[in-house]
């Protein structure tokens, strides 16, 4: 979960490539960041970086893999 809260705030806050964020948060390729991040919030990394920029609420996003389904 904190790679995952790591990467969000890096596709939030910065244009940085999201190939660059997944091995910044510790993720093993981009593959993996978008495999989890699809788990965890429903979005890919680059849906995730429109919604926030569109102003979409995130705040009700799943916090757990589980609650993805929702």
């Amino acid at each position: 979960q904190l790679r995952v809260d790591a990467a969000c705030a890096e596709l939030v806050n910065t244009d940085t490539p999201i190939s660059a964020v997944a091995m910044q948060t510790g993720f093993a390729d981009q593959s993996h960041l978008t495999r989890t991040l699809k788990q965890y919030v429903g979005f890919s990394p680059l849906a995730f970086r429109k919604a926030c920029a569109d102003g979409q609420h995130i705040a009700s996003l799943p916090a757990s893999p589980s609650n993805a389904g929702r």
